[in-house]
């Protein structure tokens, strides 16, 4: 079922299992993107589901809460930001692979024959 955010409305995503031994889900597509190769939106770190502008002041906080976390506050709560354990541990048990899936440059995350794509944003200008 859709989830509408302030600034965008977009399709709740479909998670994937890879098999990471702390049973952690990887969504299979970015906020804002319809399609797992799809960039999506760009957000600013602590600031929910505001999307990017240029006068926002940076939140320097190390951690995000559920009014703070953008993946929460646009997918719902079962949904949070990646931690840095989480991160790493994609690093260390998964096999990345850089390539192009529809057209969109990025790496391939796999592990247990699934994966997830994670696209080469670029940056906001």
């Amino acid at each position: 079922m859709p989830q509408t955010g302030k600034f965008l409305e977009t399709k709740e995503p479909v998670y994937v299992d890879l098999g990471l031994t702390s049973g952690t889900l990887w969504a299979t597509m970015n906020v804002g993107a319809s399609t797992k190769s799809g960039i999506g939106n760009y957000y600013m770190w602590g600031k929910g589901d505001k999307t990017y502008d240029r006068g926002d002041s940076i939140n320097n906080a190390s951690s995000l809460t559920s009014s703070t976390d953008t993946a929460t506050q646009v997918f719902g709560s079962n949904w949070s930001t990646p931690t840095k354990y989480q991160w790493q541990e994609l690093i260390d048990e998964c096999t990345w692979t850089w390539g192009t899936v529809d057209g969109v440059y990025g790496c391939t995350v796999t592990k247990n024959n699934k994966s997830i794509f994670l696209p080469a944003g670029g940056r906001y200008s």
